[in-house]
C-alpha cells in the first residue's frame, strides 16, 4: 500500500507581514469610529443626566414654589463662626431618587463642618453618577484638609456677565452682601439663601439656561474645591463658583485664573450642555457669539437673543 505525503504550505514572513499591515490599517480605520460611537453614548447619557435634573427642579418648584437657592450658608455648628455652603444638589436629591442620601444630610443637619468626621465624611465621598458626565474623567475625588470629597459636573447658571466686586475684583466667584455684588446675579437662580421661581424668568424658560457642565481641567489652587456636590469650602470662604457660574465666560475657556474658574466646561468636542429651565437640554458651541452667551445665562434681561 503507497503512503502518499501531502506537503502543506504554510504562510511566508512576508504574507504573514502583509497580513498584519492589513490588519493594523483596519484598526486605524475603524478605531476612530468605534471612538465616535462611544462619545456619542457618553454625550446622550450626560444629556439624560442634565434632563432628569431639569426635570427635578422642575418638581421640586412643584413641591416649595420656589426653586431651590443656590447654596445655603450658616455658621459652622462648632461655633467657631466659619461657614460652611450646602449645595443646591444637595437639596434636589429626593427629586432624582436618592431620599436615603438627603435623609442622612438632613438628619445631621445643613451647613455641619465638612471635617466633623464620622458619617458627614462618608456622605462628602459619596458618588452620585447623577451629577457626573460619563466623558469626564474617572478620577472625581478630591482631597482637601485630610477629607475626601467626591465632585459632580454640573453646576447652576447664576449670571450671564462677569461682574466686578469692590473687595475681590473682576470675578464672578464671592458672594458678600454688597450691593455690587447683590447685581451680579443676573442668572435663573441667586446666590446664598435666595431662591427664585418660574414667575421671575421673564425672558421666557426656552430662552435661559439653568444648569450647565463644569469640568475641573485646570487643576489650579482656584478650582481645587470645584463642583463638590454636598458641602465645602471651609474657613469662611465664599467662593461661589464653586458650585455654579456664569456664561458671560466663554465656554471651555483657557483662563486659569478666577474668571476662568467661574465657566462652564466639558470634555465633550466643540462645546458644552446645558439643561433649560424649561426642561429641554441643548448643545451649546463653544464658538457661540458672546452676547448670545450672555443673553442665554440672564432670568430676565429683555434681550431678543436665543438659541438658534
Amino acid at each position: 500500500m503507497a503512503i502518499s505525503c501531502v506537503r502543506r504550505r504554510g504562510f511566508t514572513l512576508v504574507e504573514l507581514l502583509v497580513v498584519i499591515a492589513i490588519i493594523g490599517v483596519l484598526i486605524a480605520l475603524l478605531l476612530p469610529a468605534v471612538q465616535q460611537a462611544r462619545e456619542a453614548a457618553r454625550r446622550s447619557q450626560c444629556q439624560n443626566n442634565l434632563k432628569q435634573l431639569a426635570l427635578a427642579l422642575h418638581n421640586y418648584h412643584d413641591t416649595y414654589q420656589s426653586f431651590p437657592p443656590t447654596c445655603v450658608k450658616q455658621a459652622n455648628q462648632d461655633g467657631s463662626g466659619s461657614q460652611q455652603a450646602t449645595f443646591w444638589s444637595a437639596f434636589i436629591l429626593p427629586q432624582i431618587e436618592q431620599g436615603n442620601v438627603y435623609d442622612k444630610i438632613q438628619g445631621m443637619g445643613f451647613g455641619i463642618i465638612w471635617n466633623d468626621g464620622g458619617n458627614n465624611q462618608a456622605l462628602l465621598a459619596t458618588k452620585l453618577d447623577a451629577y457626573r458626565c460619563p466623558s469626564a474623567p474617572d478620577s472625581f475625588e478630591s482631597t482637601q484638609e485630610g477629607v475626601t470629597h467626591n465632585r459632580a459636573n454640573y453646576g447652576f447658571v447664576t449670571s450671564g456677565t462677569v461682574g466686578y466686586d469692590s473687595n475681590h475684583g473682576a470675578n464672578n466667584h464671592y458672594m458678600d452682601d454688597g450691593a455690587d455684588n447683590h447685581a451680579r446675579f443676573s442668572g435663573p437662580f441667586l446666590k446664598q439663601n435666595k431662591t427664585t421661581r418660574f414667575a421671575d424668568i421673564t425672558d421666557g424658560t426656552s430662552n435661559t439656561v439653568g444648569i450647565g457642565e463644569r469640568w475641573n481641567h485646570k487643576k489650579t489652587e482656584e478650582s481645587k474645591y470645584l463642583n463638590y456636590w454636598y458641602i465645602g469650602i471651609p474657613n469662611s470662604q465664599d467662593r461661589h463658583s464653586a458650585f455654579s457660574g456664569s456664561t458671560g465666560i466663554p465656554l471651555n475657556s483657557p483662563d486659569t485664573g478666577e474668571v476662568g474658574y467661574a465657566g462652564f466646561s466639558s470634555q465633550h468636542p466643540g462645546g458644552v450642555q446645558f439643561a433649560q429651565m424649561d426642561g429641554s437640554v441643548r448643545f451649546v458651541s463653544e464658538n457661540t457669539a458672546a452676547n448670545i452667551l450672555s443673553a442665554i445665562g440672564t432670568r430676565a434681561g429683555s434681550e431678543v437673543l436665543s438659541l438658534q
